[in-house]
């Protein structure tokens, strides 16, 4: 049944490509996923959600409507409506690398280690590599306390996209070291963002500076407020994974 759904929605979506492709416009549907994606782009999550909404009413296959409802959801907190939306989308694309991602984000913010690292590892087991794939698994293995593993996860994403992944990769492999009491290269990675402009959580900074005794500049330099500690809500904009 599964199977049968999926290739129905291929189906689907390759005639909705081809009308649009052929039609000289976007099919509705495809323009609600558009105006969708801008709404969640300035941070007008209900109206997103709306669109997304209307893009699934006229086109109950559109798997990336679903995707994207989904990691909205997972934006303001309804995990269980987020990852119920991810479930659809995997089902109606069984290969859908983002939509792997973003359940298994959910199951992190939940505390579910477990099946957030099964997603992650479904996620990175589909081409092409995926830096918040990785990312996103060291984050939960630092939760867990598989240090040297986040460490590699991190190593990966910064490798994949060293420019989208920088913002999120330096501090919070910082905190990883910071937990192995690998000072040094906490004190690298923190000096890494800070030149780049990234905020740098005051906290760890603090705790850092305590346990080293070292005095590294001003924690109020830079520009990224990026959380440390727990999987940041913005990392896993739907637009980085469709």
């Amino acid at each position: 049944m599964a199977a049968l759904r999926s290739r129905t929605s291929r189906l689907m979506l390759m005639a909705v490509l081809v009308t649009a492709s052929f039609g000289g416009g976007q099919n509705p549907e495809v323009q609600a996923l558009d105006r969708g994606i801008k709404y969640k782009e300035r941070g007008m999550l209900t109206e997103a959600i709306a669109e997304f909404t209307r893009a699934i009413e006229i086109h109950p296959y559109f798997a990336e409507a679903y995707h994207r409802r989904g990691a909205v959801y997972i934006t303001k907190g309804d995990y269980d409506q987020g990852m119920a939306d991810c479930d659809e989308a995997i089902a109606l694309s069984p290969l859908y690398q983002s939509a792997f991602v973003c359940r298994a984000a959910a199951y992190s913010y939940k505390g579910e280690y477990e099946e957030a690292l099964s997603d992650f590892r479904r996620a990175i087991a589909i081409s092409p590599p995926n830096w918040e794939a990785y990312y996103g698994r060291g984050l939960t293995y630092t939760k867990t306390g598989n240090y040297d593993q986040a460490i590699a996860d991190y190593d990966k994403a910064l490798e994949i996209d060293p420019i989208h992944a920088a913002p999120y990769v330096y501090v919070n492999r910082a905190q990883a070291y910071f937990l192995q009491h690998a000072y040094d290269k906490a004190w690298q990675d923190i000096e890494r963002a800070r030149a780049e402009g990234y905020f740098i959580n005051a906290e760890l900074l603090s705790r850092l500076q305590s346990a080293s005794g070292k005095e590294h500049g001003d924690p109020s330099q830079g520009a990224e407020n990026i959380s440390v500690g727990r999987t940041n809500a913005d990392v896993y904009r739907d637009d980085q994974y469709s």
